[in-house]
Formats: C-alpha cells, structure tokens, sequence
C-alpha cells in the first residue's frame, strides 16, 4: 500500500503504548507505516511481556521497554502515549499522561461515565496537551465522501432516519474471559465496545447536535455480573430525524449503516472495518418506485468507490502526529513569534 514519502514532521513523532492488547498491534502497524511516526516504547505490567510483544509487532532494536504504564509516560522522549488499557483504567492513565505533558490517542471507550470524561478534559485542557478517541473509521476518506453527499439536499432531500448494527458471535472463551465483559474493567459491555461506532455514526450524521431524547430499547441481554451482551437504542432530535441501533457479541458478523433521506438512501455494510484495505465503497440508491407490487421495488442504484492509500488507522496515527506540528506553530504565537525548533526534540 503507497504512503506518502514525506514525514509529518523533520523528527519522528515518537509514541509510547501503555499496554499490549490485541488492539495495539493493529495501531502499532499503522504507526510503522506512516512516515514521520515511531513506536518508540512499550509499557507492561511485565517486563518480559512487554519485551516479548515488542519483537512481535516489529518495534525497533533500541525500543524503549519498560515493566510499568509510570516510567512510558515519564520518558522525555515519548511525545504521545497511546492508550488500549480497560475503560475502568482510562480516567487515571489519561491524567497522568497530561501531566507529563503527554497527546494522548485513547481507546474507545473512553470513559464509564460522565464524570471520569470531564476529569479526564479538564485535565488535558490543563496541561495543554491533545487528546483523539480512537474510532478509526472516522478518519477513513469514505466519511468525508458521504458527509458531502448527505449535503446534496437537491437530489437526496431531508436526513430522515439512520439505522446501525454491530454484532459478532464471541465464543465460549469470549463470553468467560474477555474484559469487554468484566464489570470492573469494561463495564459498558457491547454497548461500550461496539455500540460506540453506532452510537458515534449516528452524532456524525446529525453533525454532531446531540439528541433531546434516547432511548434503551427494552429486552438488553447481560452476563451473570449484569454487563450488556446485547442491546440498542433510539435517538431522536427535535428535526425530526431518529437513530436506530443495535449491537451485540451473540449474533453473525455485521456492521451496516443506513441513511435514509426523503430522496435517497446510502448504505454501506462495513462501517468500521472495510473488506479491503486499498479501496471501499457505498451504495447510493434512488428513485424507489413499486411499478407493480407482486415484483417489488425498482431503483437506480450507483456504487461509489474509495481508493485508500493509507489504511484507516493509519491515516488516525497521521492525524495525531500532525498535532506535534500545530502546538510548535500555537507555542510560537504564544511566545511573540519565537521559533520552536522541532528537531532534535
């Protein structure tokens, strides 16, 4: 896959990774694939583990490594910290990362409850630092593309509804093991882990307004510690327009997003994580006529394709990095114009 050849800034963007969830390993190839970025250090609460995942996702030789979350945070050479550790545990490392003046990209979800989210931006807002979730579908260029054609109210009128799903089928381990469902780790369960891309397509769609009014829809399934295996919700603004979506770890695989419009419909079926890693696609469909109801509907169908040159996460890792850049420029103006030098940082 072709990447830029330039860096994002003259000195690497080096990042610290507090942890070594599955997740990270997926995060930390993107970061070896873009340039200007390195994953420059691995904390663990064992050494030897995190040594071990450091020859696995191909860190660099001289890779700093540490038996402990305190001492990446604390390194002088970290300039951001990516953090894939529970939920339960955000709240805490996120403050500590901000005061070591640390940018932060944060796994999803970021936070229990309402307030470790506030104590977690006065923190950042503190310390003068950035902070990213990391729903990496949101920095794929197939957004921006459908945001633009949600725009067109000439051919596609009114946003009316928009319906998501996110369910896979977690295994026997899966339901027993995992920390999605351990109630003080990830108490949020399936709404937390994958209702997040519903929920957060749902706010992308509406530019981000927040409803007046949701709604759980009755009948969520939970564990025997009473975390959700499977759920939805109803979101409604006072527009008009409704989000429906369910999610859940006991049924097939399936990501699908709907938009409905007065005009048109947009579809996709791989919302958070496309097939291919070099191109996707969404499906606009218009014109819907029931020219005879025994033989269905008839509409003009268009695939819209996307060729990426990045993978999705790597283009969020790109997105953080750039940030380097933009507080040197914001320090600079804060100082009378005085040059921040990046290199040798």
């Amino acid at each position: 896959m072709a990447v830029p050849d330039a860096p994002l800034s003259p000195e690497p963007v080096r990042f610290g990774i507090l942890g070594t969830a599955r997740i990270a390993r997926k995060v930390i190839r993107a970061m070896h694939s873009v340039p200007g970025v390195a994953p420059y250090a691995i904390g663990s609460r064992s050494f030897d583990r995190a040594a071990q995942f450091a020859r696995e996702v191909g860190m660099a030789d001289d890779a700093a490594i540490y038996g402990n979350y305190a001492d990446v945070i604390a390194d002088p050479l970290v300039d951001a910290v990516y953090i894939p550790l529970p939920t339960g545990l955000h709240v805490e490392w996120v403050v500590k990362a901000a005061n070591h003046g640390k940018h932060i990209l944060l796994e999803k979800p970021v936070a229990l409850n309402v307030d470790d989210l506030n104590a977690m931006i006065a923190a950042v807002d503190t310390a003068g630092v950035q902070i990213m979730d990391a729903t990496m579908w949101m920095h794929n260029p197939r957004a921006a593309e459908m945001k633009a054609v949600m725009r067109d109210r000439k051919d596609f009128g009114q946003l009316m509804r928009v319906t998501s799903n996110f369910f896979f089928p977690g295994s026997e381990e899966f339901m027993q093991k995992d920390i999605r469902l351990k109630k003080d780790l990830d108490g949020l369960g399936c709404l937390g882990d994958i209702g997040w891309y519903c929920v957060r397509a749902s706010l992308w769609a509406a530019d981000f307004e927040l409803p007046y009014r949701v709604i759980g829809l009755p009948d969520a399934k939970v564990n025997e510690e009473g975390v959700l295996i499977r759920c939805g919700g109803y979101l409604c603004w006072r527009n008009g327009l409704t989000g429906l979506f369910q999610c859940g770890f006991d049924s097939l695989d399936s990501q699908r997003l709907e938009l409905a419009f007065s005009r048109a419909t947009v579809t996709l079926d791989d919302l958070t994580i496309p097939f291919q890693e070099d191109k996707c696609e969404f499906v606009i469909e218009k014109g819907s006529k029931w020219p005879n109801p025994s033989l269905g509907v008839k509409s003009t169908v268009e695939r819209r394709e996307i060729v990426l040159t990045w993978t999705q996460e790597a283009m969020m890792v790109a997105e953080l990095a750039r940030i380097r850049v933009v507080c040197a420029v914001h320090d600079s103006i804060a100082q009378g114009g005085t040059p921040v030098l990046l290199e040798g940082q």
